[in-house]
């Protein structure tokens, strides 16, 4: 949630240069006006030395059918509540639907094939509602939400690494 360090990329080029000390994790975000951000977690606690990672980031423009990418926005088993790792990408998605303030957008929760076996909640669609209700609450009404259940999964559901990728929001925007 702190910022550490900005950077500008050159205009014909595109590139830029970030620099910060290695032995933490970090979260690279990139943005522009008319596009939706680019967020990334970025882990330093292998580098030692100097070293040059080369990252090429493609912005999505905001238009109709953009699946808008919110990485952090996952979820820990048998849980609807957002992860507080959750919290600056969303801060993010906020300031970009108020600077475009006719742009329509729906939750899609996903859940994965354990907590759909279990039955009783339907957490797909209470993370939708949750995340839904986060924006409502702070100031941003035109979203809808939906769940999927374990219908659309994005990793493998036979380990426990893809079931947790596998428990997530998706935004998608649905009106321009």
């Amino acid at each position: 949630g702190k910022e550490i360090t900005t950077g500008v990329s050159n205009k014909k080029t595109g590139l830029y240069n970030l620099e910060f000390l290695a032995g933490e994790n970090y979260t690279i975000e990139i943005s522009a006006p008319g596009y939706w951000f680019y967020s990334e977690k970025l882990y330093s606690m292998q580098e030692t030395t100097f070293s040059e990672d080369v990252r090429d980031v493609m912005l999505k423009q905001i238009v109709e059918g953009a699946n808008i990418p919110m990485e952090t926005l996952t979820f820990e088993k048998y849980s609807t509540s957002m992860r507080s790792a959750s919290n600056p990408e969303m801060e993010r998605l906020l300031k970009v639907l108020r600077q475009n303030p006719t742009v329509r957008v729906m939750v899609y929760g996903h859940a994965d094939d354990d907590e759909v076996r279990e039955g009783g909640t339907d957490y797909a669609e209470e993370r939708a509602k949750m995340v839904a209700r986060y924006l409502i609450l702070n100031g941003y009404r035109s979203v809808k939400y939906k769940g999927f259940s374990n219908t659309r999964p994005i990793a493998d559901s036979e380990t426990e690494d893809g079931k947790s990728q596998n428990r997530r929001c998706e935004i998608v925007v649905v009106g321009k």
